[in-house]
This record gives C-alpha cells, sequence and structure tokens, in this order.
C-alpha cells in the first residue's frame, strides 16, 4: 500500500497565509463582477458580512447584476469604516423584489447605479436598525401604477439619505414609514407614481431641494404620524390628468403642533379642463403646518380665474390663507420654470422669475439641486437663479459739481444689490436722492434721503417694504435694460433740487 506524500512546508505555509488572508477584515478598494475580486454583489455581501471590515472598503461593480440581496449588520461598521458599492453610474440592478434591502447595516453607499423596477412590491427597502445609509447618484424607475407598491420603502432606519439621484413611478416613488426617523431626500429628480409621488409619516424628515413632478393625484403627502417635517426648497410640478376633489400638490394630514415646517417652495398644479378644484394644498380644521411660508403658489390653467392656492375646511383665496397666520410673505404668481413641458420637465427658474429673489435665507440649506451655493436674495424653489436683473454692473464713475462739494458719484453689484457711493464734503443734513436715468433722457428718481457720505444699498427687483434707505422695485424692473447705458443721478435735498453729478452705468450679463 502506497503511502501518502507529505505536503511541501512551502506548500502548508502558502495555505496557512490564504487561510488567514481569507478570514481578515475588508479593507481598501475591490472589484465585483467578471474578473474582479469577487465574482459577483451577492460574494461580496457574503464576505461582508463573514468578515465584516477593519477600514473603509468600495466595491467597484463593473458588470450588470440581479438580486435579491440584504446586507445586515456586519462587524466593524460605523462612520469610521464605511463601505461603498459603486456603479459609475453604468451598472444596471434587477432581479426578484424588493431587489436590495438593507436591514441593521449602517455607513453603506448604493452609489451610481441605474434599474427599471415592477410595481409588484417594494423595489428597495431600509428597515430595522439600519442607520446612514445612503443612495447617491443613482437612477431608478418603475412604471406608475394605480395600486401596488412604491419604489423606496422606508420602514425603518434612521438618518439615512437619498440624494442627487432621479427615481420615481410605482404607486408612489416613496414611502416613509412612521418608525423611520431623521432621513432626507435631497438634491433629487422625484418623478410621479400612480397615486402618491412622496408619502411621509416618520419624524424628522427633511424633503429639500428637489424637483418634483409627474402625472399624479398627489405630490408631498405629510401623514398623520409626521413629526418635525421639514419641507425646504422644492420644485413642484404636478399634472392632475382627471379630476379630484382633493387632488394638489402638498396634501396635509400632520397636524400643526407637531412642529412641521414649509418654507421656500414652488407649489405648482395643473389641472385638467374643466376642474372646478384650483389648489395647491389641503388641509382641513387642525391639520396645519406649524411654520408655512415664502412660498409660490400657482395654478396655470387657473390664471386670472380666481385661483384659491389653499383647501382649509374651504376653498381660500391666498389673502384669506394669510389672515390665518400662514403664507404672509408668499405669493400667488408664475414660477416661470424653463421649460415645465419637456421629458423630463425643466424646473429650473428663467432669470426674470418672481420666485428667483425672495425666499428667505434657512441655515441649514447652503446649496441648491444643481449643488450651486445659496446666495442672497435667496430663491424660493429648488434652482437658486442668478436674475436678470441683479447682473454684474460695470461703471465709470461720473465727476461733480466741485462748487457743491461733489466729487464723484460710483456704482457698483454688491451682494445682490445696487450699490451708489457718494464722494461728497456736503455738510449732514442736506441728504441726496439717487436716481436712474438712460442717456440724459427722462429723469427716474428711485431714492430716499440719507446722509451725504455713506453708500445707500438699493436692492433691485424685489417687492415688499423695506427701509426708507433702501429702494423697491418690482421683478424685471430693469431687465429690459441689459447692455443699455445708464446715468446715475444724485440730486441735494433743497430749493430747486440742484443738479450735483452723475456715473455712467452699463449692466452687462453674467
Amino acid at each position: 500500500m502506497r503511502s501518502r506524500p507529505p505536503l511541501h512546508l512551502a506548500a502548508i505555509a502558502a495555505l496557512a497565509l490564504a487561510a488567514s488572508t481569507f478570514a481578515q477584515p475588508l479593507s481598501g478598494p475591490y472589484t465585483v463582477g467578471l474578473g474582479g475580486s469577487y465574482p459577483n454583489i451577492a460574494a461580496a455581501i457574503a464576505a461582508l458580512t463573514a468578515n465584516g471590515v477593519g477600514g473603509p472598503v468600495s466595491f467597484q461593480v463593473i458588470t450588470n447584476d440581479s438580486g435579491p440581496w440584504t446586507i445586515p449588520a456586519f462587524p466593524g461598521q460605523g462612520a469610521a469604516n464605511p463601505v461603498v458599492f459603486d456603479g459609475s453610474g453604468a451598472i444596471t440592478l434587477s432581479g426578484t423584489q424588493p431587489v436590495l434591502t438593507l436591514n441593521g447595516c449602517s455607513d453603506v453607499w448604493i452609489r451610481g447605479f441605474v434599474g427599471t423596477f415592477t410595481t409588484t412590491t417594494n423595489a428597495f427597502v431600509v428597515t430595522g436598525s439600519t442607520a446612514n445609509c445612503v443612495f447617491s447618484q443613482c437612477n431608478f424607475l418603475a412604471p406608475a401604477v394605480t395600486s401596488g407598491a412604491p419604489l423606496f420603502s422606508f420602514t425603518g432606519g434612521t438618518n439615512c439619505r437619498i440624494e442627487d439621484s432621479t427615481f420615481g413611478g410605482g404607486y408612489e416613488a416613496i414611502n416613509v414609514g412612521a418608525t423611520n426617523s431623521f432621513s432626507t431626500v435631497q438634491r433629487c429628480r422625484m418623478l410621479g407614481g400612480g397615486f402618491w409621488i412622496t408619502q411621509i409619516n416618520g419624524t424628522d424628515f427633511t424633503l429639500q431641494n428637489n424637483f418634483i413632478y409627474g402625472n399624479s393625484n398627489y405630490g408631498v403627502r405629510a401623514g398623520a404620524t409626521a413629526t418635525n417635517l421639514k419641507i425646504y426648497h422644492n420644485s413642484t410640478y404636478i399634472v392632475h390628468t382627471a379630476g379630484g376633489t382633493q387632488y394638489c400638490s402638498l396634501r396635509w394630514y400632520a397636524a400643526n403642533t407637531l412642529n412641521t415646517d414649509v418654507r421656500n417652495n414652488i407649489w405648482v398644479d395643473v389641472y385638467a379642463p374643466g376642474t372646478n378644484t384650483n389648489f395647491n394644498m389641503w388641509c382641513s380644521g387642525a391639520l396645519r403646518p406649524t411654520v408655512m411660508d415664502y412660498n409660490t403658489f400657482w395654478c396655470p390653467n387657473a390664471a386670472g380665474n380666481g385661483t384659491q392656492p389653499v383647501y382649509g375646511t374651504t376653498n381660500l383665496t391666498l389673502a384669506q390663507w394669510q389672515a390665518t397666520g400662514f403664507d404672509l410673505n408668499s405669493i400667488l404668481a408664475d414660477p416661470l420654470y424653463v421649460n415645465p413641458g419637456l421629458t423630463p420637465p425643466d424646473l429650473s427658474l428663467q432669470s426674470l422669475s418672481p420666485s428667483g429673489i425672495i425666499g428667505t435665507s434657512l441655515p441649514t440649506v447652503v446649496d441648491d439641486i444643481f449643488g450651486n451655493p445659496r446666495t442672497t436674495p435667496v430663491a424660493m424653489g429648488a434652482h437658486e437663479v442668478i436674475p436678470a436683473n441683479l447682473l454684474a454692473i460695470s461703471t465709470t464713475p461720473g465727476q461733480g459739481d466741485l462748487n457743491l462739494g461733489i466729487a464723484s458719484i460710483s456704482a457698483a453689484a454688491v451682494d445682490g444689490f445696487l450699490l451708489l457711493s457718494l464722494d461728497t464734503t456736503q455738510p449732514a443734513g442736506a441728504g441726496p436722492l439717487f436716481g436712474l436715468r438712460p442717456d440724459f433722457t427722462t429723469w427716474s428718481i428711485f431714492g430716499y434721503p440719507s446722509l451725504p457720505g455713506s453708500p445707500f444699498h438699493f436692492p433691485i427687483g424685489i417687492p415688499g417694504v423695506f427701509p426708507a434707505t433702501n429702494l423697491v422695485l418690482p421683478p424685471g424692473t430693469l431687465s429690459g435694460l441689459i447692455g443699455i447705458q445708464l446715468d446715475a443721478v444724485a440730486l441735494l435735498l433743497g430749493p430747486g433740487y440742484t443738479f450735483v453729478g452723475y456715473s455712467n452705468l452699463v449692466r452687462t450679463t453674467f
């Protein structure tokens, strides 16, 4: 009988090293797909679950893949060791739904994947103790249906996000359950589902900087269990193809005692011809936000036809709604979207949008849907537009009347304001009036007295009431003067309103 030859010591050492390496926590980059570190996503998740992580991990997925997959809790998870599954915007996910369930994991990023899913059940589920997980730069869609499931279902979890993505369809794009908390959807394009677009029942949920659009019965639903809900800087365009007594872009079920806040949004509803309900928000009784202000309301087919922007037990005009303490700084106006009729619609604001310069600054919203910074004056909606009436100004100082102590007048655009500065030795008390006129023609005096020698900030195009040293002009007042020379003129308050000097202004595009 032949005896078994002994293993070579080098081979034994190699096997031991391989076993030791296999058991090590994951750390660093891996590829997933044909010829990669792992053959598919299932194998990568299996290794993640078995070995845990010892540092940041990235799985670069290079091959289309089919689920379903579940990512549970795994050893070493946490903010110091984030795990990224990256499809680079080109990898398609498919499979039996739910295709992906996050159940107890933390700090996992799903980035750069695409997919079209059925509506038989949820395509993506966040549940259990899942925390700090993010869907980013994804494009996930489903056909819209009048019954079925949402594309995203947040039945649990905390501090999770969907951002910089396009998603929607199904019965609704996302359903946020009552046990979800502190989650956010931001800088996304959310497509209408067959009934709702988004339904929010969780606590401390934030919906900000999104384009929300499509053919749907409702836009945003603030559910009865929603608390501390923040709805900031969203631009909506909801097309209601059929009549419905409560169809709207904002449906309010939450009670006003629950610290909810709705500011800087644009609510646009397009109703079917012949529909006798033309409102943007539905609420009744005590079902009101805690704070609601600085919003734009609009129903295009009801323009000039008695639009009732709010249903609050009965149809209310904006003035009637304001009398209840809400939307005191809101407007009823066409926001002038760039092209809402495109597929998908472009809900960016035109440069002359009345919504572009009358929002209020919110410390928690520092950018817009495109990642551009918010600047003063702040725009309503998701897009921080650069208004045409706040374009750059180039100036040539104008020589004043030296006998009256006026050396020169200069002008500049500073932080969205027209700044006129007067270099003068005129004694205090003889305050000037500043004005603008095109090419030495008709006078147009836009000013108030103040002390000589001080700068005057005149915000252009902002409706409302301001202190006496500010200028108030309606939106678009100077929009037709782009590239045209203007003269800034200072007049002394006194007998005859003595002319003292001017400076030439040439308005240019940015």
